[in-house]
């Protein structure tokens, strides 16, 4: 896909866009409304760092913290979620553990484990039955552990019992009492392991999970959800429309539509702050040929009035108003450029008018060419300052050239169309859309005195060979 498409259809469609956008953060705010997130249930569960250490062990002296992030890993662990899956029927491992969030309480040995799931039942057993399956393991994991030490002391009592068979001469009675010593000690080892109570593991859950709630989707994400996908939904729908509608694609396109010969065709410059932009040696020569077919020499006392217009916004029309300027000043003529107040303001323009009533005009990087920047305030519509502000420009000013709103998004160039000595319009190949060019011409059709002069902006570098073309045969 061009990225002119894109940037077409953004800038011709941007409603679309913004209406879908809106669109879609409206059916967000109504997901939210709406309990539609999945059903969630928590059971707590008290882990115990003691659990398999049996009376004969010394105790755990390790980090309590440690020991409650090792657990927290053995509880999102496939293993375990394996051993779950196997007792919920219709899940496995995976959607278990996806299912499933711990939150440690920091500071104490609780943990919650939450569950997700589409019913209210299926989050309550998957929690339960997590917390639960951790309970049993951790006592398999005791009595493991008490069966081992059983099992050793067991062989060291039967060992013992062995060597004191061997031992019956009188001679030996020494050695008697310290392995009768040794058996003793080993006996009150096995009553010591075997007491009741005597190995306990306090993990446990303190608070089963009940049936479980139904939940809201998080807010801000869904909302910023909902609007991009609206935009780029409405995105979408603009690049379609825009790709359906037929563009010109050229001059002899421009010139069919209009019926009118293009004059020119313009390279596209740099684009800078308006006011400020440079005409370079690619769009000289365009300029001049332009300024060739329209007529400058002002009748007596009359200065020539000149606007220069589009279809739509971004055609370019700034670059060819003050290439026109320049090549008009060229021939000695002075020349004031009339601008909208309608981009970004910088702090080096000055608007309209000073405090006692004056134009200002400010000198632009080209000599023999003034700026006028008005803006259209207070309720003034631009085109009636632009009537006012024309004959109060100084006497010596020969040319006027009115760098004009777009036609379809402000008519001034209709409406002032008896007012203009020449208009050009500037006609953006191949952005320009094919029933924009025929809307302007229907609105200009009925102004039989009004000398229109096409002009072509196209990329480089085709435009700037036919530029040099138009140049050497006008």
């Amino acid at each position: 896909m061009e990225l002119r498409l894109v940037v077409a259809a953004l800038r011709r469609r941007a409603l679309v866009v913004a209406a879908a956008a809106l669109l879609g953060l409206l059916l967000a705010g109504v997901l939210l409304a709406l309990k539609t997130g999945p059903y969630e249930a928590t059971a707590s569960l008290l882990l115990d760092p003691l659990a398999v250490t049996t009376p004969l062990q010394e105790p755990s002296s390790g980090d309590p913290e440690r020991f409650v992030d090792g657990q927290l890993r053995v509880l999102a662990s496939g293993e375990l979620a394996g051993q779950v899956a196997q007792k919920l029927p219709g899940t496995d491992a995976a959607s278990v553990r996806g299912a499933v969030v711990l939150a440690h309480v920091t500071g104490s040995d609780i943990v919650d484990v939450t569950a997700r799931a589409d019913s209210a039942a299926g989050a309550r057993d998957t929690a339960n039955t997590l917390v639960n399956t951790y309970v049993e393991q951790r006592r398999s994991q005791a009595r493991s552990a008490l069966k081992a030490q059983q099992d050793d002391l067991d062989k060291r009592v039967t060992a013992v019992q062995k060597q004191l068979a061997t031992l019956g001469r009188p001679a030996d009675a020494g050695e008697q009492q310290v392995v009768l010593a040794q058996y003793q000690d080993l006996l009150e080892q096995r009553r010591t392991l075997l007491a009741p109570g005597a190995t306990s593991d306090k993990t446990a859950v303190v608070d089963p999970a009940e049936e479980g709630v139904r939940t809201r989707l998080p807010g801000p994400a869904t909302l910023l959800g909902g609007l991009v996908l609206g935009a780029l939904a409405g995105l979408a729908l603009a690049i379609a429309r825009e790709g359906r509608s037929p563009h010109v694609s050229g001059r002899p396109d421009v010139e069919r539509v209009l019926g009118l010969p293009a004059v020119a065709v313009f390279p596209r410059g740099p684009r800078g702050r308006r006011g400020s932009q440079r005409v370079s040696d690619s769009v000289a020569p365009a300029a001049s040929a332009l300024a060739s077919v329209v007529a400058v020499l002002p009748a007596l006392g009359k200065r020539r009035l000149v606007g220069v217009c589009s279809a739509r916004p971004g055609a370019g029309s700034p670059n060819v108003a003050m290439g026109m300027a320049v090549s008009f000043s060229r021939q000695g003529l002075e020349v004031v450029v009339v601008r909208a107040g309608r981009a970004s303001r910088g702090e080096d323009h000055a608007y309209g008018r000073d405090e006692a009533g004056r134009l200002r005009l400010q000198p632009s990087s080209f000599d023999g060419v003034s700026v006028l920047w008005l803006e259209g305030s207070q309720g003034v519509p631009w085109h009636e300052e632009v009537r006012s502000a024309v004959p109060e420009l100084p006497a010596g000013s020969d040319v006027v050239v009115v760098d004009l709103p777009p036609v379809l998004v402000d008519p001034v160039a209709v409406v002032l169309a008896s007012w203009w000595d020449d208009l050009v319009l500037v006609v953006p190949v191949p952005d320009e859309r094919q029933q924009d060019l025929e809307l302007v011409r229907e609105m200009l059709a009925g102004k039989s005195d009004l000398r229109l002069h096409p002009v072509v902006n196209m990329d480089a570098p085709g435009a700037a060979a036919a530029a040099a073309e138009a140049d050497g045969t006008r």
